[in-house]
């Protein structure tokens, strides 16, 4: 068991202790938004929607907290404040236009997802996926929710990436480039050899361009099974993200976030994130699933 899973798993405990009563926030919340645009919908954003998701935070007594720091609280107890991880799926020029200036106003710290394989150019994946996409579409989602996602997937795919100089030049204190995996695949739909490549790769291309070191991995549509999380560790990653806020308080490599898109007000991003304040009992049945709380 890595050193990592070890801290973790007594972070897990030490949470358990500390918990009042019935119910308590544990660990910081993590929020996911894809592109940052003009108007809003299901998968997009628009810079006055995340203005007032911004305003909320900070009216709320939320305080945005760096990658690291985030990390850090995953090996030890929660630090009893309210803290938000602000997390950003493909490395769009949307983010550059319109996120990272509120961000900086603000000065909340974020995490960006890049796919080093299609950096400066568009996301081809939604078309390259588009048949197994629509599929799982019609069994998630009601007639009316599919349309509205269909038609914003047509909007979304000829968006532009950022290049290796923008991000460069994002990469600093505040704004963390990460790992979205090298070309963006629906990773279990890969042989264990090409796992493994594409998960390396992508960390090791990013590590040379921007001359720093690549700890996290967030999966592409959130396709992440045992083989995968255990791929992620095997390339050296020390955390794995999914798209959906359902994680596993027990694996670094299962951490779920919250997909908030232009969809969502500021009531409903509270209701969100109370939501994330996960309820005791479920809480520990989740972990003793895990092997990590003491039955």
């Amino acid at each position: 068991m890595s050193k990592l899973r070890q801290a973790c798993r007594r972070g897990v405990q030490a949470a358990l202790k500390s918990l009042p009563g019935d119910e308590a926030v544990f660990g910081c919340q993590v929020l996911l938004y894809h592109a940052i645009g003009s108007a809003d919908s299901p998968l997009a954003i628009s810079r006055a929607r995340f203005r007032a998701h911004l305003e909320y935070l900070k009216g709320h007594g939320w305080r945005a907290v760096a990658l690291s720091e985030y990390l850090e609280r995953l090996a030890g107890p929660p630090s009893g404040q309210q803290e938000v991880l602000l997390t950003f799926d493909d490395a769009t020029v949307s983010f550059l236009e319109h996120a990272a200036p509120l961000l900086a106003e603000f000065g909340f710290p974020a995490v960006v997802f890049a796919v080093p394989g299609l950096v400066g150019g568009r996301m081809d994946w939604l078309e390259r996926d588009r048949k197994r996409l629509l599929s799982e579409l019609r069994l998630a989602f009601p007639p009316a929710q599919r349309r509205m996602i269909r038609a914003d997937m047509a909007a979304q795919r000829n968006s532009r990436l950022l290049g290796w100089r923008q991000l460069r030049n994002l990469q600093g204190d505040a704004i963390e480039v990460e790992s979205h995996t090298f070309a963006h695949r629906f990773l279990d739909e890969l042989q264990p050899k090409v796992l493994c490549d594409d998960l390396r790769l992508s960390r090791w291309t990013i590590e040379d361009h921007l001359d720093k070191t690549v700890c996290a991995v967030a999966y592409p549509y959130g396709c992440c099974t045992d083989a995968v999380a255990a791929a992620a560790e095997g390339a050296g990653y020390t955390a794995g993200f999914l798209a959906s806020w359902r994680g596993s308080a027990a694996s670094p490599f299962a951490l779920g976030r919250h997909s908030v898109g232009g969809i969502f007000d500021e009531l409903e991003l509270g209701n969100v994130l109370s939501k994330g304040n996960l309820r005791y009992q479920e809480l520990r049945s989740m972990l003793r699933g895990a092997g990590v709380a003491p039955r």
